[in-house]
């Protein structure tokens, strides 16, 4: 399964092995690139490593706030805030990703066509 499909399949409160199969598979990806990038153009290498750093750094946030919306010491307006960050998680997974990878796509689409 990729990184999009898992993302998509996260649910608000991600078990241990959830978070563990989505950060395996972040890592994956930035591994992959990291032995492929020296046959790419340094700006294109650079996007992709800023796409994966900007992934990951979202998902770590997600499973922070799941993560302290378990333990149940929040006032209302704590937990309201936090539900909005899981949101915005969401709405990235949801719609802003797709536009992520359709950018790398073109980019890389381009880049090989030009060779």
């Amino acid at each position: 399964m990729g990184l999009r499909e898992l993302a998509k399949e996260l649910s608000i409160n991600p078990t241990g092995e959830e978070k563990t199969r989505f950060i395996q598979e972040i890592s994956g990806f930035r591994k992959q690139f990291d032995i492929h990038k020296i046959w790419i153009p340094i700006e294109l290498s650079e996007h992709i490593e800023s796409v994966a750093i900007d992934i990951d750094k979202r998902c770590h946030r997600f499973f922070l706030v799941s993560g302290r919306l378990e333990n149940g010491d929040r006032n209302q307006k704590q937990i309201n805030h936090l539900i909005d960050l899981q949101e915005e998680f969401y709405d990235y997974v949801n719609s802003e990703i797709e536009n992520v990878f359709e950018e790398l796509t073109k980019k890389i689409t381009n880049e090989v066509s030009a060779q």
